[in-house]
């Protein structure tokens, strides 16, 4: 009977460890309160310490005063407003004005407008003309955008600023032109006159129409002067259970034909069954679509994974920019991530080198072509001479 008292009082005592979510440690100088949100989570607390901890879609801020740490996955990194940022991409409103996060687009100076030569009004809606420059002014102008990146849901919008700058002496008559991205992509304006020391904001508006990644260009045109910025629009589904990040570092971004274009490959699961297969797709093509390697594996996934991931740049593929893609598909989840890279020409030296590897190969290789020649003459002469040697006893023997 004291046995079986000692059984049950063993078996309550583990279900009760069990059951316990949450308890609290104190000291005279520490505390820690262990809390599950949404599937885990914790906060540590001291009187000069601080820390949270975070799993899935969760995110949190370490704080001290003198330091600060933000945690998370993908776009739960995200800045709220009013902290400080450098790129729009940091802030969960899509905005960074000033160096400071908002939810609401930076406000545009609106440039004066400026008469033309003809009477007619200049800088809005297509008009044309309306500054006379000197033939020995300086024309050129700055753009704050290099290349754009941006994630928009499906069936959703968002919006980014481009500022143009005229930099140079004299007016300028700056067009805009859209190539392979028009479908997702509108300008607020494809013309303007753009006064010397002026600047023009020019809104982007992104429409996710269908699940993928989509390039392109913008033109930005000014009488000789052209540049052009390179266009990523990536659309994900309304209901993401698995995401991707791809990770590609600065220093294997620019290559040459025939180098590795190597990456890191993050997968993250959000919302599908444990150990469930999704289907991962690695794609590169040039800014117009055009597809130009392409590869396909099923991965189980269980939580997390990150794993590194290597592409060989082909041999004969030309200088420009390319795009390398990730997507992650899994039933009607759809999720991806992109990234630039640049291929450039071969120097002459490595040229040099190549040409001179290729002859020492048929070098080698009409070598060994003239030895197997020469082993295949000398062998019949000495099965002949064999041949002779064994028949001469013979004829000795029958003389005798």
């Amino acid at each position: 009977m004291k046995n079986i008292k000692i059984m049950v009082f063993f078996i309550v005592f583990v279900l009760a460890i069990n059951i316990v979510i949450s308890f609290q440690s104190n000291s005279s100088n520490y505390k820690l309160s262990p809390i599950v949100v949404s599937g885990g989570g914790g906060i540590s607390n001291s009187s000069s310490y601080k820390n949270y901890i975070a799993s899935g879609m969760i995110s949190g801020i370490t704080n001290s005063s003198t330091y600060k740490n933000l945690i998370g996955f993908f776009h739960t990194w995200l800045l709220a407003d009013n902290q400080p940022c450098t790129a729009d991409n940091q802030c969960g409103g899509g905005y960074c004005c000033s160096n400071v996060c908002s939810s609401s687009a930076c406000p545009v100076p609106e440039d004066p407008v400026t008469p033309s030569s003809s009477g007619g009004e200049g800088g809005g809606g297509g008009g044309r003309g309306g500054f006379i420059a000197k033939e020995e002014d300086v024309k050129n102008f700055i753009i704050n955008l290099s290349s754009i990146k941006t994630r928009v849901g499906l069936g959703k919008s968002s919006s980014e600023t481009l500022k143009i700058t005229n930099n140079g002496d004299g007016g300028l008559e700056i067009s805009l032109k859209l190539e392979g991205i028009d479908d997702y992509l509108s300008l607020s304006q494809n013309i303007f006159n753009l006064e010397e020391g002026k600047s023009k904001g020019i809104i982007l508006n992104f429409i996710g129409k269908r699940v993928g990644s989509f390039s392109g260009q913008i033109i930005v045109n000014s009488g000789e002067i052209e540049k052009t910025i390179p266009v990523i629009v990536e659309i994900v589904s309304e209901n993401i259970l698995f995401d991707i990040k791809l990770d590609v570092p600065a220093k294997n971004s620019i290559l040459k034909p025939g180098d590795e274009l190597k990456g890191q490959i993050t997968i993250l699961n959000v919302g599908a069954p444990e150990d469930a297969s999704a289907t991962i797709n690695y794609i590169i093509k040039d800014l117009m679509g055009e597809i130009i390697y392409r590869e396909t594996e099923v991965i189980s996934i269980k939580g997390q994974i990150s794993y590194p991931k290597s592409f060989r740049i082909p041999n004969n593929l030309e200088e420009g920019e390319y795009i390398i893609t990730t997507e992650v598909k899994y039933g009607d989840s759809f999720s991806v991530s992109s990234q630039f890279f640049s291929v450039e020409k071969k120097s002459k030296l490595n040229e040099i080198k190549m040409i001179a590897k290729n002859k020492k190969t048929l070098v080698i290789v009409a070598a060994v072509l003239v030895g197997l020649t020469a082993l295949s003459m000398l062998k019949p002469l000495k099965f002949k001479n064999k041949k002779t040697s064994k028949k001469r006893p013979g004829k000795r023997k029958k003389e005798k």
